[in-house]
């Protein structure tokens, strides 16, 4: 902004121009590292130049971002995708290091934190050597099962306190131990 209360727009990049039924177009959640701004749309990853709005597609076949969203986040060096089946890692070149197949669904955001990935209930340890990285699973069922749209936690030590559609959880996600359970007053 210039002065108070002044928005300009300082550049626009086309991340989808696929058009749905009633002319929707949809962009996958972004990261930005280093400059760059990260993010998915009309199934391809893009890098985009925050400074200048200057883009390149990384991958062409990375999320299927049209008429709904993939979640994106940063994980020490790589890229983590999130798709309604599938947790996919990248390389900030846009090269697949490795992925996982899962009933993700959408709408579920996906998280990093100290060597771990989070995503709808799941929880995997990621493994990552030289150009490849392995998602092991630590925990699926201890809060699987719930409603968790739109949910995203956050980490205080080795917990992760995460709300769904009916309760808050803590989890203790290195070794996927349900430590509390807070179940909301239905009325």
């Amino acid at each position: 902004p210039s002065a108070p209360n002044v928005t300009e727009l300082k550049w626009a990049y086309p991340l989808n121009t696929s058009v749905i039924s009633g002319g929707a177009y949809y962009a996958g959640q972004n990261v930005i590292v280093d400059g760059y701004l990260y993010a998915t749309g009309g199934g391809k990853l893009h890098k985009v130049d925050v400074e200048t709005g200057e883009g390149e597609v990384l991958n062409e076949d990375a999320g299927t971002t049209i008429s709904y969203y993939d979640y994106l986040c940063y994980a020490d060096g790589i890229l983590i995708l999130a798709t309604q089946n599938e947790l996919c890692a990248y390389n900030l070149y846009g090269e697949k290091l490795g992925s996982v197949v899962g009933d993700y669904k959408e709408y579920h955001p996906v998280q990093y934190h100290d060597g771990y990935v989070f995503c709808n209930g799941y929880i995997y340890e990621l493994i990552q050597a030289d150009d490849t990285a392995t998602f092991n699973m630590v925990g699926e069922g201890t809060i699987g099962g719930d409603v968790f749209n739109w949910s995203s936690g956050v980490f205080v030590n080795d917990m992760f306190w995460v709300a769904s559609k009916t309760a808050v959880y803590t989890v203790d996600y290195k070794t996927n131990t349900l430590i509390d359970k807070y179940i909301f007053d239905p009325d």
